[in-house]
């Protein structure tokens, strides 16, 4: 969440360093997503191929992104700056991918509560990442003379770089650390298992098989269900990335032209608010996932956030609009893991999943927003929420066909622990592997 959010306050410093435009700035910064793109196919092929060395590539691309990090401080030339940009692109498709693929392998029924809670970490970093550089905004005599103090009040204040960048470098160089007792356990199982039959199951080495390309193989050549379902997969990704930064980024435009006659920090505090409440709200359903099926959760937060987006159009007070946007971004929290944890629970996510992921990630932030974006400066602003209403309503469909379809597909049997032994009377009977060694039987004919 840090990596993604804190280059946008940045932005006046680099334009001071490059001695650019904003657009230009602008337009250098959106080229992470194409990083994002090439990740995804490079990384997916590089991380499956590797698929029992996922923590140590976490581990790897989360000190090689601290360190790039550390780089924009030194960044004068524009060709550097579109270097930096992707590869942190770059990196950032292994970070998601790999750690999509470690939670689905490590929490298996229990994964909407693992995805709800990880994601509701990136969503943090977005509040954090304002409060980070505030207290190094250079004064206009300290700032420089290339921005000019007219195009200051424009574009936001200059950031001393360097502190931020360090604690960020800081911050990534300590999570990766963690990673490394998860992939010496990981070594550990794959040595346990080339002796012994008592493999763990939640070891991501014991889980997956084959080349991408044979994954994907194997996914078109099944049933109808499957190949549907893995089709909508980087579909529903992509809008609803699309739909999440397409909020993001107009929400304060939306409110600054609402008749409310809101000041600059009131309006930065709806920002405030949408982060924490979207924040809380993943959160709030990671608690709920241990309890609820994922596919109750994925329709009540599809339906609920298409009725919510569409209140926007009734604010007339600024109590109402916080409400609002409070339980707007609470709703909206729990949609993106939702989508993935019924996508882990059928198919189980794999380096190719993972890829497709990545891939409509990428595409809806580099294709979707910037023609949305031009779209929305030629109309009122008031036609965002109904560009948002409709891209809700696409996101309830394609939610109910993902849920149709999972129904269709039989249970990955290496997802559960039980298999089907017998049928007596009608009863089905289910067992654990472990009893199934200790099971007897007055006929073994019954056995099937």
């Amino acid at each position: 969440g840090l990596h993604d959010n804190i280059i946008g306050p940045l932005i006046p410093t680099l334009i001071e360093q490059t001695h650019s435009t904003l657009q230009e700035i602008s337009s250098i910064i959106s080229l992470k997503s194409v990083g994002i793109l090439i990740g995804s196919i490079i990384g997916g092929i590089i991380g499956n191929y590797l698929h029992g060395h996922r923590p140590l590539i976490l581990f790897s691309t989360l000190c090689l992104s601290g360190l790039t990090f550390l780089c924009l401080v030194y960044t004068s030339k524009m060709g550097f700056l579109i270097a930096i940009m992707l590869i942190l692109g770059f990196l950032h498709a292994n970070v998601v991918m790999n750690s999509h693929i470690l939670l689905g392998s490590l929490w298996d029924k229990l994964s909407t509560t693992a995805f709800n809670f990880v994601h509701a970490g990136t969503s943090l970093g977005g509040v954090i990442a304002t409060l980070l550089v505030r207290p190094f905004i250079l004064l206009d005599s300290e700032a420089g003379k290339n921005v000019n103090n007219s195009t200051k009040r424009e574009i936001g204040p200059v950031i001393d770089s360097l502190p931020p960048d360090s604690i960020l470098t800081c911050l990534s160089l300590f999570v990766a650390f963690f990673f490394l007792p998860l992939w010496m356990y990981n070594i550990r199982n794959r040595t346990a298992a080339k002796s012994s039959e008592n493999v763990d199951p939640r070891s991501v080495s014991a889980t997956e098989e084959g080349t991408i390309w044979q994954q994907m193989k194997d996914f078109y050549s099944s049933t109808n269900a499957v190949k549907a379902m893995v089709t909508l997969v980087p579909i529903t990704l992509l809008v609803i990335c699309s739909l999440e930064r397409i909020f993001a980024n107009f929400i304060v435009t939306f409110f600054s032209r609402l008749e409310l006659k809101l000041d600059d920090g009131e309006i930065l505090l709806v920002n405030t608010i949408y982060w924490i409440s979207f924040s809380l709200g993943r959160i709030l359903f990671s608690l709920i996932g241990a309890f609820l099926l994922d596919d109750i959760i994925l329709m009540f937060t599809s339906i609920i956030s298409v009725i919510l987006i569409f209140f926007f159009l009734l604010i007339k007070s600024k109590v109402s609009g916080i409400v609002i946007i409070g339980f707007y971004g609470c709703i909206i929290g729990g949609l993106m893991p939702s989508v993935l944890a019924k996508i882990n629970s059928t198919l189980r996510i794999n380096g190719a999943l993972a890829m497709l992921i990545e891939i409509g990630n990428s595409i809806g932030v580099l294709v979707v927003i910037n023609l949305i974006g031009f779209v929305l400066s030629k109309y009122d602003t008031i036609c965002f929420i109904y560009v948002c209403g409709v891209l809700h309503i696409i996101i309830v469909v394609l939610s109910i066909c993902l849920i149709y379809f999972a129904s269709k597909i039989e249970k990955n049997p290496r997802f559960d622990d039980e298999i089907l032994i017998a049928k007596d009377d009608d009863i089905l009977c289910y067992h654990t592997i472990d009893s199934l060694t200790h099971e007897t039987s007055k006929d073994s004919s019954e056995m099937n």
